[in-house]
């Protein structure tokens, strides 16, 4: 089956990298305002005890760093959805190139934050690993299928002429 004149054809990987791409970032989002890690600080050489100073989220240290990113990739993958300006359309590389690099760019800020803070780590912490994770892989699997990519879902035309049915 072809695409409407106009539209390139997309494959299910396509499909498939685009929702993944979506649910990384919106995994990653919420996961910004839960609880990543909590705070402690510990004497266990001396007194063996440590002591809770409270918790820390996304929006904390090298979580803002993730934030960044995240809003990068987010508004180029929603400029396949809605219009955002023509600056988007025009960018000098590929999506794929922005979705990889943003999720690998979360990725090594997660992680980063990880390190900064002794404590333990929590349920959003995972759950932005998570999502970046997927956003990054999604990212790889659009620049590895160029159509994923190339071909952003746009909403259907409906002044297209489809094929004739006179004939």
């Amino acid at each position: 089956m072809s695409a409407p004149a106009g539209r390139p054809e997309r494959d299910d990987w396509a499909t498939l990298a685009e929702g993944a791409i979506g649910l990384g970032c919106v995994l990653v989002f919420i996961s910004l305002f839960l609880t990543w890690k909590t705070l402690t600080i510990s004497d266990k050489q001396e007194y063996h005890s440590s002591v809770t100073l409270g918790s820390a989220s996304g929006l904390n240290s090298w979580g803002i760093l993730t934030l960044v990113f995240l809003l990068v990739t987010a508004a180029v993958f929603l400029s396949g959805f809605v219009s955002l300006g023509r600056f988007l359309e025009r960018l000098p590389v590929p999506h794929a190139l922005v979705f990889t690099l943003g999720g690998a760019g979360e990725l090594v800020t997660i992680l980063l934050f990880s390190h900064h803070y002794q404590g333990s780590l929590k349920f959003g912490f995972g759950m932005a690993l998570v999502g970046a994770a997927i956003t990054f892989l999604a990212g790889v699997v659009a620049l590895l299928r160029p159509q994923a990519a190339s071909a952003p879902r746009r909403p259907y035309d409906h002044s297209a002429q489809g094929p004739s049915s006179a004939g």
